[in-house]
């Protein structure tokens, strides 16, 4: 490989950063707003799968609230 003028080593060659420590992409509030967001879905999921499966829906006991509760979903 060519080497560019100036340069150290050879153009094209991977170097690894100096391990300094983690980049922290996400401040710890978008962290957290994501991690509710995952807790609310598994939530949803949770409710639906009670509704749609038939032994789900007998050990839940078909109750009033979870019915009301996914009332708006489209079917």
């Amino acid at each position: 490989m060519r080497s560019t003028a100036g340069s150290t080593t050879p153009t094209g060659t991977a170097t690894r950063p100096e391990p300094t420590g983690r980049v922290r992409r996400f401040s710890t509030a978008e962290r957290l707003i994501h991690r509710a967001a995952g807790y609310l879905m598994l939530l949803c999921l949770a409710t639906a799968a009670c509704l749609y499966l038939g032994p789900l829906a007998q050990l839940v006991g078909r109750r009033h609230l979870m019915v009301t509760s996914m009332s708006g979903c489209p079917r």
